[in-house]
């Protein structure tokens, strides 16, 4: 997305964040410092990018 320089997403949030544009409910438990708070601003970037450009994920709608 060009907005996180340097920052290599850990498996379980690029796993998640497709779970959850499948519509799939997702719940993360892990330590402390492990990314969950980065797991809520990649979902809301990759949101904003799909609403941005919906040729990346024709078949997802978000609201307004």
């Amino acid at each position: 997305l060009g907005v996180l320089p340097n920052f290599e997403p850990h498996h379980y949030q690029m796993d998640g964040i497709c779970k959850i544009l499948d519509g799939v409910d997702l719940v993360a438990v892990t330590p402390t410092g492990s990314g969950k708070t980065a797991y809520l601003f990649l979902s809301i970037l990759v949101m904003m990018a799909i609403s941005k450009t919906p040729s990346l994920c024709p078949q997802i709608k978000f609201p307004k």
